[in-house]
C-alpha cells in the first residue's frame, strides 16, 4: 500500500493487485509486481472502534499511488483518487491506462462501491486539496498533468487520451470545470 486516506469516521485502506514478489527481488528486478490473483478492494476501518476490524469492498482491478481526499457523505464514504486502470506494472511504470481522477463512493449499507470519473482529462498525478479540507467535503482539487506520464505510463496509448502538457490543473468538483 502506497497511500491511505482519512475521513472523520474512517481510515481508508487500499488493498490492490500490486504485491511483493520474492522471485522478482531474487532476480534483481523491482520487487513489486502486478498479481492477477490478488483481489482489488478498498477497506474502511472505524476510527472510533478498531476492534470491529476493516470492512472490505471489491473494486475493479487498478492501482492507486495517491489520494486527493476522502470524506463522509452521510452513511457513504467518498474517496477521490488518481486511479491507474487495469493491469498496471509498477516495475515497468506501464499499464493499459487510463490514469484518471476518479471517485469511489462506498455505500456500506448496500455493500457497494460506485465509480465516478471526476475529470475527462487523463494522465494526472500528485493530487492535493487545501489542507484545511482534508477529511471533509471539498469543492476544489489540484493535480499535475505532464507529458512524461502520458508517454511512459500507458502502453499501448489509449484512444481516450486528451491533450496534455506540463500543467497544474484546478478542478472545480461542483461545476465540473477545470482551469
Amino acid at each position: 500500500m502506497h497511500d491511505f486516506a482519512l475521513t472523520e469516521k474512517y481510515v481508508v485502506l487500499y488493498d490492490l493487485p500490486i504485491t511483493f514478489s520474492q522471485d522478482s527481488a531474487k532476480a534483481g528486478r523491482f520487487p513489486y509486481v502486478w498479481n492477477p490473483t490478488h483481489e482489488a478492494r478498498v477497506g474502511l476501518l472505524s476510527r472510533k472502534d478498531i476492534s470491529r476490524g476493516t470492512r472490505w469492498f471489491p473494486v475493479e482491478p487498478c492501482f492507486v499511488f495517491h489520494t486527493l481526499n476522502a470524506f463522509d457523505d452521510g452513511d457513504r464514504v467518498c474517496i477521490d483518487v488518481i486511479r491507474y486502470a487495469g493491469r498496471y506494472d509498477v516495475s515497468l511504470m506501464a499499464g493499459p491506462g487510463p490514469v484518471s481522477l476518479d471517485r469511489w463512493i462506498v455505500d456500506p449499507g448496500n455493500d457497494k462501491v460506485t465509480l465516478r470519473h471526476l475529470s475527462d482529462r487523463f494522465f494526472q498525478e500528485f493530487p492535493r486539496v487545501d489542507d484545511r479540507m482534508i477529511s471533509r467535503p471539498h469543492r476544489y482539487g489540484y493535480t499535475t498533468s505532464f507529458k512524461q506520464l502520458q508517454d511512459n505510463v500507458v502502453d499501448p496509448p489509449t484512444t481516450r487520451v486528451s491533450a496534455c502538457g506540463n500543467v497544474l490543473l484546478k478542478h472545480d468538483l461542483k461545476s465540473g470545470s477545470v482551469e
